[in-house]
């Protein structure tokens, strides 16, 4: 057997075993482009949120948090119902205090957890379902232990289903009845994503990445298969006019056609999807590290650092917003300690929590800037720039529209780019030599996220789309092919002396 009739075969083969997957991926990928996974962001949580009260906050941070470990990753203060509730999230777990006793919450009954959510239901309550375990709709809700969660699904229009942590109140997740099917013909297929799988995450990662893995060589033995087939009908034909594919048959001809037409995409799309796993350097990721959180908050979150009264926190909040606060967060930055108040349309206001300190005293952009600079571990500093709009790694999406603006861009000689909020006095995203080559290897090559193109919806739907359903049709011409052949009814003719199929 030559070199490229193993090509053949190993494309047959391998393509057959994988027709259907690629439809799958490239019909549930096109709905992604306009829905994906349904999700409850958190300018929605502030909307929906119960206000904070001065006269709920009786016990101060040290206080209330004395017995709580310092190695929390955040620490917040949001109302529950009428009480003000601190919550504290470590890496493994979650904690919740209530800011007028100091008692510990345990868990919520269901009563109270529906009554915490009243501002998110549009109808009365049609039932309600205490969950031990995630479903379809919370994959990741067992992350900081936010489980057991309590279902609520609303009689209205729109079939309402909201997730409601029993630990904290925390509103989870919520779904409608067309973002449950969108998900179903979209985001969950396209994933591999259901929750019989998605319960064992290991398993669910490995066989993600196999499947891509395998899907990119298709991809590649079919178009390297389709291009020296075209090589050989053109050095045969000697001087005769060449039709558009050396295949007889018509459907050979089309896949034939399809594949030099969209078969590099196909490739790149389905070796980015499985990068986007992050399977070769984890350390590419866009998300900061806790080096890079210890870094730039210089001293651990310690609550007996907050000695500020968050009455008085909560009242310079409110007369600057101008309206109600609905969280309040504990930030360490520079070895400082600082409150962040928010507000419902997700506006803030710092705050020193040094009482030794003005509690009005601006923060200059000087001071960002130093907070940053600690992010370099030493490194000098090539270039600073606080950015108002998106630049190439950090810039608003259709998945992801709620960026933080301005932002502080830092570059670092080491290779390492940091970009900071100000405004939540937090590092949004970092990107290391590694981590810049995976935006464009993923986001570039997967979601088609270049300049000119994202910036530019009217122009980016209609290339991704054309791409999305171009690469269909090469699938579905490859279902139909593999079930001419499996059925025996394949016949195989090639034209002028090419390679047949």
């Amino acid at each position: 057997m030559s070199v490229r009739q193993a090509f053949r075969a190993f494309h047959r083969w391998l393509g057959a075993a994988l027709c259907l997957l690629f439809l799958t991926w490239f019909a549930s990928g096109i709905v992604m482009t306009f829905a994906g996974f349904p999700s409850v962001r958190e300018p929605e949580k502030l909307a929906h949120a119960a206000a904070l009260r001065e006269e709920g906050i009786r016990v101060q941070p040290a206080a209330a948090l004395a017995s709580v470990t310092n190695d929390a990753e955040t620490i917040e203060l949001r109302a529950l119902g009428a009480r003000a509730l601190y919550r504290v999230r470590t890496a493994a777990h979650t904690t919740s205090i209530f800011a007028d006793t100091g008692e510990r919450l345990s868990q919520l009954d269901e009563q109270a957890a529906i009554s915490a959510v009243s501002g998110w239901l549009h109808g009365a309550v049609a039932d309600s379902a205490r969950l031990s375990e995630v479903d379809q709709w919370t994959p990741q809700a067992n992350r900081y232990g936010a489980l057991p969660l309590v279902r609520i699904r609303a009689h209205d229009a729109e079939g309402t289903e909201i997730y409601v942590s029993l630990g904290d109140g925390e509103v989870l997740q919520r779904t409608t009845t067309r973002t449950r099917f969108l998900a179903w013909i979209g985001a969950i297929p396209h994933w591999i994503y259901p929750i019989q799988l998605r319960r064992h995450a290991s398993a669910w990662r490995t066989l993600v990445i196999a499947l891509s893995a395998l899907g990119a060589l298709a991809s590649a033995s079919g178009l390297i298969h389709g291009v020296s087939a075209a090589r050989i009908a053109r050095r045969s034909a000697r001087g005769r006019r060449l039709p558009l594919s050396p295949f007889r048959d018509r459907w050979l001809a089309w896949h034939h056609l399809l594949g030099l037409t969209f078969g590099i995409f196909s490739f790149t799309w389905v070796l980015s999807g499985m990068l986007s796993f992050y399977p070769l350097a984890s350390s590419a990721e866009p998300e900061p590290s806790a080096r890079d959180i210890s870094a730039f908050r210089g001293a651990p979150l310690d609550p007996r650092a907050f000695t500020r009264d968050l009455g008085e926190a909560l009242r310079q909040c409110q007369m600057a917003l101008g309206g109600a606060i609905k969280r309040i967060e504990l930030v360490v930055a520079g070895r400082a300690p600082f409150y962040v108040c928010s507000d419902g349309r997700a506006a803030s206001r710092i705050v020193s929590a040094d009482a030794r300190a003005p509690a009005n005293a601006a923060l200059e952009n000087d001071h960002i800037t130093s907070f940053a600079r600690a992010l370099g571990a030493g490194a000098a500093i090539e270039s600073e720039a606080l950015l108002r709009e998106g630049d190439a790694y950090y810039y608003p999406t259709h998945f992801e529209p709620d960026l933080t603006f301005p932002v502080l861009r830092t570059r670092f000689a080491s290779g390492l780019v940091t970009y900071v909020s100000p405004r939540r006095l937090r590092v949004v995203r970092r990107y290391t030599n590694s981590g810049a080559a995976y935006r464009w290897l993923y986001h570039g090559l997967h979601s088609l996220d270049f300049p000119i193109l994202y910036r530019r919806p009217w122009l980016w739907y209609p290339v991704m789309l054309t791409a999305l359903l171009g690469s269909l049709t090469l699938a579905t011409s490859g279902v139909w092919l593999t079930l001419r052949w499996s059925s025996g009814r394949s016949r195989r003719h090639g034209r002028h002396g090419s390679p047949r199929e």
